[in-house]
């Protein structure tokens, strides 16, 4: 049984990797347009705020925007005072210390 749960992709996925590759691409499209504005947002929302510094995001839709400041302070902060949910910088390593990490995937 082992050899067939992982090394034959079931018929479930077959047709979904076809309808992958087969399209309709319009959706995926409309997706990748939406993100692009998502970001286009975030970048424009920190764009000018005082000791605050984003790298542009390239390649996910999270933004890791250096806030001056240790993370877990400004996350709690924005999540008493302001209901928004990010999550420390730090969690992801030593370097990310006075950083926090926000998704912009949701709508």
């Amino acid at each position: 049984m082992l050899e067939h749960v992982i090394g034959c992709a079931s018929s479930v996925s077959q047709a979904a990797g076809l309808a992958g590759l087969n399209g309709p691409f319009e959706p995926v499209s409309q997706m990748v347009a939406a993100y692009e504005r998502r970001r286009q947002l975030v970048i424009d929302a920190f764009d000018g705020l005082p000791k605050v510094r984003l790298v542009p995001p390239l390649g996910a839709f999270y933004a890791f925007p250096n806030v001056g400041e240790p993370g877990e302070e400004v996350a709690e902060r924005l999540a008493s005072e302001a209901g928004v949910l990010v999550v420390p910088g730090s969690t992801l390593g030593v370097q990310g210390r006075n950083h926090i990490r926000l998704s912009f995937a949701g709508a």
